[in-house]
């Protein structure tokens, strides 16, 4: 009995990391949406978007590190 709680204790700390994992992964792909979105609206003044080119960097730095 106590092994079975432990196992599904272990479970479901995988579980949220999982989540995490794959919420950051989506956080990413819209952060990169965004940016694009902002490139096309500003086709002239493409600096206007840095601070949303340093969010999806900086976000898809910490998903490729294995930060989530």
């Amino acid at each position: 009995m106590r092994t079975a709680a432990i196992f599904l204790m272990l479970l479901s700390l995988t579980g949220c990391g999982i989540a995490d994992h794959f919420n950051q992964s989506a956080k990413v792909d819209q952060d990169e949406k965004d940016y694009r979105t902002c490139l096309s609206a500003n086709p002239t003044k493409p600096e206007t978007c840095n601070p949303l080119k340093e969010v999806w960097q900086t976000d898809k730095a910490d998903y490729v590190s294995g930060k989530y």
